[in-house]
């Protein structure tokens, strides 16, 4: 748990970096869709309100211009000049109505004004004379007094007997008592406009809720609709903005609430004056769009970066982080075994493999650094410790020597001679040697000769090039004996990982180089199912390379018996056993115990060094050397115990 936590660290460091830009973004994003697109729906919503209040005014200018339209039309009818006419001459001459009644049925019933929707129908003389009145509220349909129109006269200068200066007529909208009043005036002429005007025909039509809801139909807009009171105000809260609206020449804009906007514009009466307000009730339905919308983005901007924050931390986790933790536990795991040779192999072809790589190369180059500080810190300081050094650089030598022996026997034998010949030939016939190939008998044995000289030299070559590499091994094998065991005050005792096999093939490698090639000679290696040890492999080396010189020694005089040299390692009671037996001389029961002494040897150019610095040598390790054999002509088998120390190995792997 605690070669994880720095990883944990780190990809909590990675979660809260990208966790706060994530954050920041959410952020920014939505402060910009509030500043711009909230915004634009807000200015849409003002601008659709404010056509709205509009719509309103511009509606009610129709319905003026309508009732305009039916004022004229009706004062234009030749029935109505006759109306007038015939009720003029009633009123002069005091007489109950008789010729002006069929008019007044026919166009001036109450059905005939409720189908024409006209609530208001006043019919003067041209000196103001009432002819005919007719004031009816459309909602209650019970006649109604209107101060500004008695029904007996109206004074000469009423505004609505007095053409304007310009030649037109009043129209447009009143402020009555009673509610604001839609009205228009036309003068009665014939239908040719010919003569003088006849008297004023004045048509009118109250804004009532009747009407404001033709009106709310027709411009599927909500509102209300108020007159000055004589107080000149309109109430219902409008005169808190009634400065604003009245300097304005747009509509004013007003919050209610969270779900309706308020619209507030001036309407002037026939008077051109501001005497009425309109305020439109507008549904925040766009701006509730634009939440909705300015929401929905920031969820989907929230589950975007959720999304992509969990995809990066997969991604890292899986390219970056678990790399990483791989090689983190892996040094740790060489820091704690000193297991140098221990790979991590990350298959990558990126920067981290490439960092992994380069990690392996560095234990390598640790690996051969701490080798050359095992060489050179290897101490060995007893004379009898010198003695067994030279006992196994001898017995190297004698690998060197019959490499060197073989090497220059075969420099010897190289076909040298009878290329000179073969030369010379050419010399002779040099003039004329394309004739001597062609013609002459020994000309047509040059090719093959030569052939056969090549293959030789060739051969010969290899076999040279062979002794030599063996040569060589040989030589740098007593440069690692000679490196290996300096001698120092005191003794250095330094561990590495060993493996058994690799030990058992160099060994019979060497004792190949050493030993004239035996074709009867056969070897058997069994290492199989023995783990790597920590063990000091130099020292194992030794031992193992002087027991198989001496088993193959011991066989040298098998007369009619198989030679047999078998090489096997176990491990048993926590310790690795390597046996060397072979089936030769074999050692008498006497000399079991007196073959480790120093001096002894049974041999006739023997010194008794190799054996007695093999057996200190395994004591130094904390092992053993100990032999066994049924007697003399029966074979050996000497055997190495060392401890069982089984390094742990650094986990490696790859992404």
């Amino acid at each position: 748990m605690t070669s994880q936590a720095p990883a944990r660290s780190l990809r909590s460091k990675i979660i809260l970096i990208l966790s706060i830009v994530m954050f920041a973004y959410v952020t920014i994003d939505s402060a910009l869709q509030r500043s711009t697109v909230l915004r634009g729906f807000d200015s849409l919503e003002r601008e659709t309100a404010t056509a709205s209040a509009e719509r309103v005014k511009n509606a009610i200018d129709r319905e003026i211009e309508e009732l305009v339209h039916c004022c004229r039309s009706w004062a234009s009818l030749d029935d109505t000049v006759q109306f007038v006419e015939a009720r003029a001459r009633e009123l002069s001459e005091d007489i109950p109505p008789k010729d002006s009644v069929h008019f007044a049925e026919a166009h001036l019933s109450e059905m005939q004004l409720r189908i024409r929707s006209v609530d208001f129908v006043l019919i003067c003389a041209p000196d103001g004379k009432v002819m005919h009145s007719s004031i009816v509220d459309p909602e209650t349909e019970k006649p109604v007094e209107l101060r500004e129109f008695p029904r007996e006269a109206l004074n000469r200068t009423h505004p609505f007997l007095v053409t304007r200066p310009d030649g037109s007529f009043p129209s447009g909208l009143m402020v009555t008592e009673h509610k604001p009043l839609l009205i228009a005036a036309r003068p009665v002429l014939p239908s040719n406009e010919e003569g003088p005007p006849q008297g004023r025909m004045i048509l009118g039509r109250f804004l009532s809720d009747k009407l404001d809801a033709v009106l709310s139909e027709r411009t599927k807009t909500d509102f209300d609709f108020w007159q000055r009171n004589d107080q000149g105000q309109f109430g219902h809260g409008a005169d808190e903005v009634l400065d604003e609206i009245t300097t304005s020449v747009h509509p004013v804009v007003r919050e209610a609430d969270e779900q309706t906007l308020h619209v507030f514009a001036s309407v002037n009466d026939y008077r051109r004056m501001p005497e009425f307000l309109v305020r439109v009730n507008f549904p925040r339905e766009i701006s509730g769009f634009g939440h909705v919308a300015v929401r929905y983005a920031l969820i989907s901007t929230i589950c975007a970066g959720g999304i992509m924050l969990l995809i990066l931390l997969s991604l890292l986790q899986r390219i970056v982080l678990s790399p990483l933790l791989a090689l983190r536990k892996h040094a740790v795991e060489i820091g704690r075994t000193e297991d140098f040779r221990a790979k991590l192999r990350l298959q990558r072809n990126d920067e981290i493999g490439d960092l992994s790589r380069e990690f392996d190369q560095m234990m390598e180059k640790l690996e051969r650094a701490r080798a050359a500080l095992v060489d050179t810190a290897r101490a060995a300081g007893k004379s009898e410790i010198a003695t067994g050094i030279l006992h196994n650089v001898g017995n190297v030598l004698n690998s060197v020597n019959v490499s060197a022996t073989l090497a220059t026997e075969k420099a010897q034998t190289l076909a040298v001679a009878d290329l000179e010949q073969l030369s010379e030939l050419v010399r002779e016939q040099a003039d004329h040697f394309a004739e001597f190939v062609a013609n002459d008998p020994r000309g047509a044995h040059v090719a093959p000769y030569l052939i056969g000289v090549t293959d030789s030299l060739k051969s010969q070559r290899e076999e040279l090039v062979k002794e030599l590499e063996a040569l060589s091994s040989g030589v740098e094998h007593i440069r690692e004996l000679v490196k290996s065991q300096q001698s120092y005050a005191g003794k250095v005792e330094v561990e590495e990982v060993v493996s058994i096999a690799e030990i058992f093939d160099r060994a019979v490698q060497l004792s190949n180089r050493a030993e004239t090639d035996d074709k009867s000679l056969e070897i058997a290696v069994d290492a199989a199912g023995v783990p790597e040890v920590l063990a000091d492999r130099h020292k194992v080396l030794e031992i193992v390379v002087n027991l198989v010189h001496n088993a193959r020694q011991a066989m040298e005089s098998n007369d009619g018996r198989a030679k047999r040299l078998v090489l096997k390692a176990y491990v048993q009671n926590e310790k690795v056993h390597m046996e060397v037996s072979d089936t030769g001389s074999g050692i008498a029961p006497e000399n079991l115990a007196k073959i480790f002494n120093l001096g002894f040897t049974t041999k006739k150019s023997g010194h008794g060094f190799g054996l007695h610095a093999a057996a200190n040598s395994a004591t130094e390790m904390g092992g053993k050397l100990w032999a066994r054999s049924e007697g003399p002509g029966k074979g050996a088998t000497f055997v190495l115990e060392i401890p069982l120390k089984t390094p742990v190995r650094a986990a490696g792997g790859g992404a």
